[in-house]
């Protein structure tokens, strides 16, 4: 039960599965409608940004530390 006509579309496939491609319509549908808005979006990339600069105080933090307490090395004497 292939159908081969092609509606005028080079590009579209021919439709073999109407119940499957309706399906598939709706699931495009709904994710779209579930997409944030600019705002939102705006939102979460500038609290990422803000993440990231937290672990980036966090490691700056950590290397100062490191830094800060390096001992030097002692002399021991080998029988």
């Amino acid at each position: 039960m292939e159908n081969t006509e092609n509606s005028g579309a080079e590009n579209t496939p021919p439709k073999q599965y109407p119940v499957i491609d309706g399906l598939c319509s709706e699931l495009k549908q709904l994710l779209r409608s579930l997409e944030p808005s600019p705002k939102v979006t705006e939102h979460f990339r500038n609290a990422r940004i803000e993440v990231l600069k937290g672990l980036r105080q966090v490691i700056d933090n950590r290397i100062e530390h490191l830094s800060r307490s390096a001992q030097p090395g002692r002399k021991i004497t080998v029988e």
